[in-house]
C-alpha cells in the first residue's frame, strides 16, 4: 500500500510539472511532453518492480483514471469538433457550385472506402474459415453471460468506478 501511495504521489508531481509548462507552448507539444513523461513513468515502474507486481497493478489502476478520463473526454468533444469544422468549411465556401462537386466527391470516396472494407472483410472471413454459428445462440449462454456481467459490475474497484463516471458520449447518456 505504501508503494502505491508513493508511486501515485510521483505521478501527481509529474502531472503538476506538466501544468507548469510555459503558456506559449502549443498544445500538441504539451500533449507530447505528457506522453513522454507517462511512458518514462510506466517504464520505470515496469523495469523497477516488474509488470506482475501487485503494487504496480494497483498504481496503474489509479493512474488510469487520468489517462482513461482524458481519452473519454476526447471522445466527448470529437463529434462536436468534427461537426463544427465541417460547418465552418461549408460556410467559407464562396461558390455554391463547388459545394455540390465536393459533396459528390465525398460521397463517392466514402462509398469506395466502404466497398473496399467490405471486400477485405469478406476475403479475410473466407480465407480464415470464420462462421457465424455461435453468434445467435440463446438460452444458457445468455444467462451465463448476464450472470458474469452482474458479477463484474458488483466487483468494480474504486478507480474503475471513478473512471466510469467520466462521460464518453453526452447524446447517448441523455438518450439513455
Amino acid at each position: 500500500m505504501m508503494f502505491v501511495l508513493i508511486a501515485s504521489l510521483v505521478f501527481c508531481l509529474l502531472c503538476f510539472a506538466l501544468t507548469r509548462l510555459p503558456t506559449g507552448l502549443p498544445l500538441s507539444r504539451k500533449v507530447l511532453a505528457g506522453l513522454l513523461l507517462g511512458a518514462l513513468f510506466g517504464l520505470a515502474l515496469q523495469l523497477g518492480w516488474g509488470a506482475d507486481d501487485a503494487g504496480v497493478q494497483q498504481t496503474l489502476e489509479w493512474v488510469n483514471i487520468v489517462g482513461g478520463g482524458y481519452v473519454s473526454l476526447l471522445k466527448v468533444v470529437m463529434m462536436p469538433l468534427v461537426f463544427t469544422s465541417i460547418l465552418s468549411a461549408i460556410n467559407k465556401l464562396e461558390q455554391a457550385q463547388s459545394l455540390g462537386k465536393i459533396s459528390a466527391v465525398l460521397i463517392g470516396s466514402m462509398l469506395t472506402l466502404v466497398m473496399i472494407a467490405g471486400v477485405v472483410g469478406m476475403t479475410i472471413t473466407n480465407l480464415s474459415g470464420l462462421t457465424a454459428a455461435g453468434l445467435l445462440s440463446h438460452g444458457s449462454d445468455s444467462a451465463a453471460l448476464q450472470q458474469s456481467m452482474s458479477t463484474i459490475d458488483s466487483a468494480q474497484t474504486l478507480p474503475a468506478l471513478l473512471l466510469s463516471l467520466v462521460p464518453t458520449n453526452f447524446a447517448a447518456d441523455m438518450a439513455g
